[in-house]
């Protein structure tokens, strides 16, 4: 209901199901991939934000391929 609300606002919004990805082995996995698809939909043709995205998930693998050996 909140994403539908926000949507008849014209806010952007990332609607994730955990019962629609329950089947997935790893849950985070299936969040991000989500986040994923939405974020690019919301882009659409603005290479620049594309473009910005892909650096950030490129350092944001980086950080997390040295965080979980520390945790």
């Amino acid at each position: 209901m909140l994403h539908a609300n926000l949507k008849n606002h014209e806010c952007n919004s990332i609607y994730f199901s955990a019962w629609e990805t329950d089947f997935a082995i790893d849950p985070l996995l299936a969040f991000l991939g989500e986040m994923n698809d939405e974020l690019e939909s919301l882009f659409g043709n603005n290479e620049s934000k594309h473009k910005a995205w892909k650096k950030a998930k490129k350092a944001g693998s980086h950080i997390v391929k040295k965080g979980i050996p520390a945790i």
